[in-house]
């Protein structure tokens, strides 16, 4: 449209599929902020540093449901927020994989820690009935070690085999606690109380 004196200028494109957008470019004419519209509703607002990685995205999806992604300086961390009429969300990448995310959704709450370099995890929650859980997975993705309430808050520990089958269980139904070992069949093979 323009250039001002100091080198910046405004640049309007009418992209594929009917999108529109608007760029504030700088002296070198690299886009460093851009606000686009698309077609179908979904819109975002860029904010790029002088290497050209886009450090902010703010948008919103045909819906409406927002969301904003803050990069790193290397592109390859990124903190993402999102909401929804499902849920809500924090998500944190490294290497545009999610390594944490702190969620809710249809009232329950969920906080999930991912190890990058393979399925490990660990997922703490309350769940839509108010009953607080703990699931610790191995590389494989396996859940091996369960804690958490039942129905009427009687505490639970499951650990299990590489396999998921429970080999240890212990709970406190009715205030009369229970411990049972099974083996690789799912058979008990120590229970006390007898």
């Amino acid at each position: 449209i323009g250039e001002p004196r100091s080198g910046v200028s405004l640049k309007i494109e009418a992209g594929h599929e009917g999108s529109t957008s608007l760029s504030l470019l700088d002296q070198n004419q690299q886009t460093r902020a851009s606000i686009a519209l698309a077609k179908d509703g979904t819109s975002a607002l860029q904010f790029a540093d002088s290497n050209q990685v886009k450090r902010v995205i703010l948008g919103s999806d045909s819906d409406g449901s927002p969301g904003l992604l803050l990069n790193s300086t290397d592109g390859k961390s990124s903190l993402a927020l999102s909401a929804s009429e499902t849920g809500t969300g924090l998500v944190v990448l490294r290497d545009s994989k999610p390594t944490a995310f702190l969620g809710v959704q249809k009232e329950a709450v969920g906080l999930l820690m991912k190890w990058p370099a393979d399925k490990r995890s660990a997922t703490f929650g309350i769940s839509q009935a108010g009953l607080p859980g703990l699931v610790m997975s191995d590389a494989e993705g396996t859940n091996r070690l369960l804690l958490g309430f039942g129905e009427k808050f009687n505490p639970a520990l499951s650990l299990r085999d590489a396999a998921g089958r429970i080999r240890i269980s212990a709970s406190i139904p009715d205030d009369k606690p229970e411990v049972s070992v099974r083996d690789s069949s799912g058979e008990k093979q120590w229970v006390e109380p007898k």
